[in-house]
């Protein structure tokens, strides 16, 4: 059963990893009160068990800085998940739980990930994140569980680790980094996951963020 970003977000809370403030739209009214609350610009999301690839649906908007700018995404988004649905040779209209609107985190890109292996069992991935991950393939792995040490070296073994370490003045928060990757591996050790992806987690001087989840559970 795979699993919508705000389910995914709602097990993360449960195992203290920092998700950004974040509200499930049901219409265009509710998301311009929360996006006034939590402060322009803001990303919007469709939510729905049948576009689970929301990018590829062009169902992701942001940088949303006005009221007038988020009714017009609202409305896109729900167009393009309509539209998207039929090209893949549906009927009727996909499943929509609502617009995840949420607040604009910046920071470090990498990516925090776990796979269930048929020889080893279950093994934590981490790497820079991004558009990168493909490309470079600068990756470490580990067996679940994980202790600090392992974490530790898991992020001195990539390539590109001088990134995390204030790098031309950019400051991170490695500590906090460490302490997300902990807990993703108690998650994925405690509960019936057997994938997910948390790509991008934002890493910059505060927090360390996981931005996007994608997870599948055993039915």
């Amino acid at each position: 059963m795979k699993l919508t970003e705000y389910e995914s977000y709602k097990l993360l809370k449960k195992y203290d990893i920092d998700t950004p403030k974040h509200f499930l739209a049901k219409d265009v009214l509710s998301a311009c009160r929360f996006a006034k609350k939590i402060k322009y610009p803001v990303v919007m999301k469709v939510m729905s068990p049948d576009i689970l690839h929301k990018t590829d649906a062009n169902c992701v908007s942001a940088n949303i800085r006005d009221m007038h700018t988020l009714e017009t995404e609202y409305a896109k988004i729900l167009s393009n998940a309509n539209d998207y649905w039929l090209s893949q040779g549906n009927e009727n209209k996909p499943i929509i739980d609502g617009i995840l609107v949420e607040e604009t985190v910046g920071g470090i890109e990498v990516i925090v990930g776990g796979k269930t292996d048929s020889q080893f069992g279950k093994v934590i991935m981490f790497g820079l994140g991004g558009v990168f991950v493909e490309v470079l393939e600068d990756v470490s792995f580990r067996l679940v569980p994980l202790a600090k040490k392992d974490v530790e070296y898991m992020i001195s073994e990539i390539k590109s680790k001088k990134i995390l370490d204030n790098f031309r003045n950019i400051k991170t928060n490695k500590q906090k980094l460490i302490k997300l990757i902990l807990n993703a591996s108690k998650m994925f050790e405690a509960e019936n996951i057997t994938e997910f992806d948390l790509n991008p987690v934002f890493v910059n001087e505060k927090r360390a963020i996981a931005c996007d989840a994608r997870m599948i559970a055993e039915n």
